[in-house]
């Protein structure tokens, strides 16, 4: 391979991305050039009312989701003060412990000062 080929060559998938020759004559791009054409139909964005009419269903699913709506604060605090009931009953039972080791360090003491 001569320096000057070196020089030219490209990658295969970079030739393959380049244009191979010049199409601007050919009938489909002067037909996509050519603005006067009556045969393409332009439309414009149909915007949608930002308002919809309810009907039964959605009045129906809306129900349904107000009531759903109305339960969870309800449950929610349910959950919490079964919560805060399995709390004291936790810090009770740390206390007793608290109590118990401290009833077996005054006894560990009395067992050094023995000794």
């Amino acid at each position: 391979m001569t320096t000057v080929h070196k020089q030219k060559w490209k990658f295969q998938e970079c030739l393959s991305r380049e244009l191979k020759s010049d199409n601007t004559n050919t009938p489909i791009k002067q037909d996509l050039m050519d603005s006067s054409c009556t045969n393409v139909t332009l439309r414009g964005r149909v915007n949608k009312p930002s308002l919809s009419v309810p009907t039964a269903r959605t009045s129906i699913t809306s129900d349904i989701e107000s009531t759903e709506l109305a339960t969870e604060p309800r449950l929610l605090r349910q959950e919490l003060k079964e919560m805060c009931i399995n709390m004291q009953e936790l810090k009770g039972t740390i206390t007793n412990l608290v109590v118990a080791i401290n009833g077996c360090n005054q006894r560990l003491d009395s067992l050094e000062t023995r000794v």
